[in-house]
């Protein structure tokens, strides 16, 4: 149409550069249009594309943090040590099978407290210092605590180590594993020595 517009508007006997112009313009007037929706499918392509690239990426990204996730809950629930993770607040965000038991309730009934809340206050104090230790030193700290159990008290080897967030720390771990049997074993030990050796001195003595 335009084309044919062109024509119309220079008719015989006008200037030639008139003639041309128009004629130009309106063949202009046609392709520009064509080419600018030529370009706007293909940017559209090209931005579905990326899209389902990254929609791609995602879901793939998706499925190796809940294997990565799962692999380590599994792991995390098998040991026999108490695991458990805290923020920077000493709220559990973490709790594995042994700490459970150790707790006395479910990890969902545990996450968001403190040691105050599930534990009595003298016990708590201890493990929040422990805990202070470790985020004022940025490393990890080694230390023997004490739970009372149905049994009896039980002496655990506690490891507690920062986490951290990239250069900030996020909060802190603790690996505690029951030493009770080692140093029952350690004390008797002793026991035994220092009987020994008293009864060697009685015996210098009288010898």
């Amino acid at each position: 149409v335009l084309i044919l517009a062109g024509y119309v508007y220079s008719p015989e006997g006008v200037s030639t550069w008139i003639v041309v112009i128009n004629r130009v313009l309106a063949m202009f007037a046609v392709w520009v249009p064509a080419l600018l929706l030529v370009m706007v499918k293909k940017t559209e392509s090209s931005i579905q594309k990326i899209n389902e690239d990254l929609e791609q990426r995602v879901e793939d990204r998706t499925k190796e943090l809940l294997k990565s996730e799962t692999l380590f809950r599994a792991m995390v629930d098998h040991s026999p040590a108490k695991i458990h993770i805290k923020d920077l607040g000493g709220r559990y965000t973490l709790i594995n099978k042994v700490a459970e038991k150790l707790a006395g309730f479910a990890e969902e009934e545990g996450l968001g407290k403190t040691s105050h809340e599930m534990f009595g206050k003298d016990a708590a104090n201890g493990y929040v210092a422990h805990d202070q230790n470790v985020l004022k030193s940025g490393q990890a700290l080694e230390e023997e605590e004490v739970f009372t159990l149905e049994d009896g008290d039980h002496t655990f080897a506690t490891t507690k180590f920062p986490i951290f967030d990239g250069v900030e720390p996020a909060g802190f771990g603790g690996v505690m594993n029951d030493i009770t049997e080692r140093t029952q074993a350690d004390l008797a030990l002793r026991q035994s020595e220092n009987r020994a050796d008293m009864a060697n001195r009685a015996k210098s003595e009288f010898l």
